[in-house]
């Protein structure tokens, strides 16, 4: 007796043919002869490239291995295990398809597939099913016509080629070019095709298609959707069914409205083959389903580690090796530190969500919650009090290799772990990478004080929020960055550029940031950026690593990295599919990544923000940071050695604010714990300070070197040639009269003058000076023992207190009664111990006119000027007026750009313009020049500003800076490249 597709092969072959007419033969390819398959397409490739196309495909017979003969050709399920392979994470398969078994084309067999099924699904997914050799003709041509014009190639659409995706592919495929990806399967489809015969093919492709709800399978699907099994289902469920695994999203659980419609164009197209009456495909379409209750989604371990490695699974092989049945899949998961880090975590909420202080929850397996005892107590404040914090989150990478090891969520919104949340002070670190980079350091002096950012637009200007009130003034960059100051944040992130900041990260591995554009603002950057907490750890893990990224090609990335949750994959027979072997790229100069550990690991620069000692310090070197959000709506602790990354998030995905939540209470206990516990059993590392660098002792907090004034110096690090060459000048000593506080002169009594030194605030820090109660220094002269003003002899000019530099006229008046002569002198400081005569004594008086020419070459500092008058019977009369002779030029190096620096157009928006200058006394301004052409100039430190990118070619750029005397000097001049 003939078997059912027998007959149902006969009757659609009919029908397609008389359809078609002749197809085959008016194709006149060697593709459609009769021995159309390998050889024909050896033919038109050409044997060297069907060599190529062959390197790595498995045999046909390796698909064998997908279904276990003992329960009648079901698939076998995919097994996802823990790094060790002795832990089951997930069984994929649904909870209610446990008692699934394989169907069979036999009509003789229990299990056997309704005709309707059969039918359906070769009707609606591949009407030539009976005829071709594995793909179609018409298909292959649009393909290699598409892949050699650049154009989207057409997806195979067989059921033989979805059965190659699903089955056989090498996972590692779908990395190649598409052309390669679509010939390679047509490869295969025709092996299987000639291997084995059509009815084999298509119970494989019933029993291994994916139709949705984790049913693997036309039996798993029957019991899923409808709670029976397939070989009991009617026409209309058959129908329902044949079109899910062209797209499993349409099924009647998740989009009952798309499963109805798919299911119409099921029976449509049993209608325009003719293999059912009009009347029975209108009773089907009408009959109402009759669905199983939905099932539970399937038991899962460490779920949030476990979605987030499908993910991955699913974004560098595709969808259809993700639904692959028959496999081992070892992932990098330690289960061991997931279940501590896990209750680590649940312990601390529960704690501070008003839990006993002491209490401690098990781990998920019911063990001890052992890392729990490596919480820091309680403040006597937090204890039994609800902070109102909804969930926590935490990731554990191995920067060395790139691995995930721990993955947690706990009251995620997204308990799948693909969440994004607002970084807040999780994105500093990459705001001052990005400034080192381009010629900031450590040292650099930062301003932490209230600031109102101009638009771009010309709209409101922006002034973002300070998390306390508190501003610190200036401050080192790394006191700015290891306490995360938000204003001192701001102002560098806008001085470096959005664009530049986005660039930097995303290039470390923070591809969930957006891509720069020109939409990019200071507001959006700061307030609205989102980050992926396993790209977050990837980026911190090139910085613990000395600049080195290690991971896996990144899908879509470019050559680009990403951290690896899978470690290896084999098939039920132990072929292997995948094995990780991690890759290495520099992204960074080891020199810039010891910038950033060095302050990140700098404990004491922590203290004025975290007090000592704070969660943050571990007993081993160890970089970290932990903040809140300017909102309350979450807080991070996020840090590293060089064998552990590990990043906390605590908070609400709802926004809603915490309460009493600070940078030590929250998620920096848990990451103080969770690290302890990761690196118990490693070496207590730290990070060799590579060539490139240097260590200078410089004057805080303006990172010049100290003067004999400076209060406080400290060994900052360098990229060396960046060390400063100017002394500093922040801290300046000035001569008071210490009655009055007021500027001593040359009339103020030697027993009432001492030096008191003073922080020069600079300009834009005035207002936060005097609401923070600093002393300014003084401004106004003591006259209080000034001689009243004689109309007959003085000095008009220069003016007291003046600065001068070369030759100075000097006027006024030499008119008294009896005048004999006058003469000019100056001496040292403000009460001369020995004159200088200016020219030969003068016989002729002067009113209000030249006196005299002063030439100040050679002289430097503060000097009295002094108007002697001699008159009949040798009386004297004078007049004098302090000045300070600035003589020296300023002195000034070009940071950036680099000679020879190249600026790409695509990927640039503008450049930094940065020089280094200094001064003996003060400067006024530094002027920047492009091509000749002035471009800007600024009147305080930090001497930079940004150039947008002018033409393409060759540009000269150097910098003039002026001093408060009038001295002036260029800086030497700097060749750099703009490219397309």
């Amino acid at each position: 007796m003939p078997r059912m597709t027998d007959l149902l092969h006969r009757r659609q072959v009919r029908r397609n043919r008389a359809g078609r007419g002749r197809r085959w033969t008016t194709v006149g390819l060697a593709l459609a002869g009769a021995a159309f398959g390998v050889v024909g397409l050896a033919a038109m490739l050409g044997a060297a490239l069907l060599g190529d196309l062959r390197q790595g495909l498995p045999p046909v017979e390796q698909i064998e291995s997908v279904f276990d003969p003992a329960n009648g050709g079901a698939p076998r399920s995919t097994l996802w295990l823990d790094r060790s392979g002795s832990v089951l994470l997930y069984e994929a398969g649904s909870p209610a398809a446990a008692d699934r078994r394989g169907v069979s084309l036999n009509p003789a067999s229990p299990d056997a597939a309704p005709a309707a099924l059969v039918q359906a699904t070769v009707a609606f997914a591949d009407p030539g099913f009976w005829e071709h050799r594995g793909y179609e003709t018409g298909w292959l041509w649009r393909s290699v016509w598409a892949g050699l014009t650049g154009q989207p190639l057409p997806e195979g659409t067989t059921i033989t080629q979805r059965l190659v995706r699903s089955a056989l592919a090498p996972p590692g495929d779908a990395a190649l070019p598409p052309l390669a990806r679509a010939l390679r399967e047509a490869l295969l489809a025709s092996e299987l095709t000639h291997t084995y015969d059509r009815q084999t093919i298509l119970t494989w492709y019933l029993n291994a298609a994916y139709y949705g709800e984790a049913a693997y399978g036309a039996d798993a699907a029957a019991l899923v959707y409808f709670g029976k099994h397939a070989a009991e289902l009617d026409l209309s469920e058959c129908a329902l069914l044949a079109g899910l695994p062209l797209d499993p999203q349409s099924n009647p659980f998740a989009a009952p409205q798309r499963a109805k419609a798919q299911q119409a164009a099921v029976l449509e197209a049993l209608l325009r083959l003719g293999l059912v009456p009009v009347e029975t495909a209108q009773a089907a379409l009408s009959e109402p389903l009759q669905l199983a209750a939905r099932p539970p989604e399937p038991a899962m371990r460490a779920s949030a580690f476990t979605r987030s490695a499908m993910q991955q699974l699913q974004d560098r092989f595709g969808p259809d090796f993700l639904h692959r049945s028959g496999l081992r899949i070892l992932t990098t998961l330690d289960v061991d530190l997931q279940l501590q880090a896990e209750c680590v975590a649940r312990t601390q909420l529960l704690r501070l969500s008003g839990g006993e202080p002491g209490a401690v929850e098990s781990a998920a397996d019911g063990t001890p919650c052992v890392a729990a005892g490596l919480l820091p107590p309680l403040r006597p404040g937090d204890a039994r009090a609800d902070h109102v914090i909804g969930g926590a989150g935490a990731v554990v990478l191995d920067p060395q290799t790139g691995v995930v090891l721990a993955r947690i969520e706990i009251g995620s919104d997204d308990p799948g772990g693909a969440a994004t949340r607002l970084p807040g002070p999780a994105l500093y670190p990459f705001i001052y990478l990005a400034g080192f980079a381009r010629g900031t350091t450590p040292a650099s002096m930062a301003l932490d004080i209230p600031t109102v950012f101009s638009a771009d637009d010309g709209g409101p200007g922006y002034a973002p929020a300070d998390d306390d009130g508190v501003f610190h003034g200036p401050v080192r960059t790394r006191t700015a960055l290891a306490n995360l100051y938000p204003l001192a944040a701001a102002r560098a992130a806008a001085q470096v550029g959005i664009g530049d900041v986005l660039r930097t990260a995303r290039q470390m591995g923070l591809t969930s940031l957006a891509e720069p554009s020109s939409q990019a603002t200071l507001r959006s950057l700061l307030e609205d950026t989102r980050v992926g907490m396993i790209d977050l750890a990837s980026a911190l893990g090139v910085v613990a690593h000395g600049g080195v990224m290690a991971g896996a090609a990144a899908p879509g990335e470019g050559d680009g990295l990403a951290p690896s949750l899978l470690l290896r994959i084999t098939n039920d027979a132990g072929d292997l599919l995948y094995a990780y072997t991690p890759e290495t790229r520099a992204v960074l100069s080891a020199p810039l990544a010891y910038l950033m550990t060095d302050v990140l690991s700098d404990e004491a620069a922590r203290w004025p923000s975290l007090g000592q000692p704070n969660p943050l310090e571990v007993g081993r070197p160890a970089g970290a940071i932990s903040g809140i959000l300017l909102d309350d709506s979450g807080a991070w602790a996020i840090g590293f050695t060089p064998s552990r990354v590990l990043v906390v998030w605590m908070g609400n995905d709802s926004g809603a604010a915490m309460q009493a939540v600070t940078a030590t209470n929250g998620p920096a206990a848990v990451w103080h714990a969770v690290l302890r516990y990761a690196a118990r059993d490693l070496p207590a590392q730290g990070w060799s300070m590579p060539a490139g660098v240097s260590r200078v002792e410089v004057c805080d907090p303006s990172g010049l070197l100290p003067t004999a004034y400076c209060p406080q110096t400290v060994s900052e690090v360098f990229l060396q040639g960046t060390e400063p060459i100017h002394a500093d000048s922040l801290y300046r000593p000035l001569q008071v009269n210490r009655e009055t506080g007021k500027l001593a002169t040359l009339y103020t009594p030697l027993d009432l003058i001492e030096e008191r030194v003073y922080l020069m605030v600079p300009a834009e820090a005035q207002a936060w000076a005097a609401q923070a109660g600093l002393e300014r220094p003084p401004t106004e002269y003591d006259t209080l023992y000034v001689p009243p003003f004689d109309p007959r002899v003085n000095i008009a000019s220069p003016a007291a207190f003046a600065v001068i530099r070369g030759q100075v006229e000097i006027r006024g008046d030499a008119r008294p009664v009896g005048f004999d002569y006058y003469r000019l002198q100056y001496g040292e400081g403000l009460n001369p111990a020995s004159w200088v005569q200016i020219g030969e004594d003068q016989p002729r008086p002067v009113r209000s006119g030249r006196l005299g020419l002063w030439d100040t070459a050679g002289l430097r500092g503060l000097y009295t000027l002094q108007l002697l008058v001699v008159e009949d019977e040798g009386r004297v009369s004078t007049a004098a007026v302090q000045v300070t002779v600035d003589n020296t030029p300023p002195t000034l190096r070009v940071v950036l750009p680099a000679e020879g620096q190249a600026y790409s157009r695509a990927l640039d928006e503008a450049a930094i313009l940065q020089v280094e200058a200094g001064d003996n006394l003060a400067l006024a301004r530094v002027a920047f020049y492009v091509d000749g052409v002035s471009v800007g100039e600024v009147g305080g430190a930090p001497y930079s500003l940004r150039w947008p990118l002018g033409r393409v070619g060759e540009h000269t750029a150097y910098a003039r800076a002026a001093d408060v005397a009038g001295n002036a000097a260029d800086s030497e001049r700097v060749t750099f490249r703009v490219e397309p």
